[in-house]
C-alpha cells in the first residue's frame, strides 16, 4: 500500500542571506582549489600563470563582496612549461 508523505516546500526559496552566504562559500572553494597555481614553483612553471591570478581576483572580489547571484569566471586550464 502506498503512504501519503507530505513534503515541506519552500516556495520563496533561499533567502537573500543565505544565497550571500552561499557565494560566499563558493568562492572559498574556488579558491582553495586553485591555491596551488600560487606557489612560487608554479607560478615559475605555468605558462598562463596571469591567467590564474586574475581568476582568482575576482573569484576574491566576490567573496569580500558577495551578490546574490554571482556570475563566476571561468577557471583557466593549466599550460605548463
Amino acid at each position: 500500500p502506498s503512504e501519503d508523505k507530505v513534503i515541506a516546500v519552500d516556495p520563496e526559496g533561499p533567502s537573500k542571506d543565505q544565497k550571500i552566504e552561499r557565494c560566499k562559500r563558493e568562492a572559498d572553494r574556488r579558491l582553495r582549489d586553485t591555491d596551488w597555481a600560487i606557489l612560487v614553483d608554479a607560478q615559475t612553471r605555468l605558462k598562463n600563470s596571469d591567467d590564474f591570478v586574475a581568476y582568482r581576483d575576482a573569484v576574491r572580489k566576490l567573496r569580500v563582496t558577495p551578490v546574490e547571484n554571482p556570475e563566476w569566471p571561468e577557471l583557466p586550464k593549466a599550460e605548463w612549461n
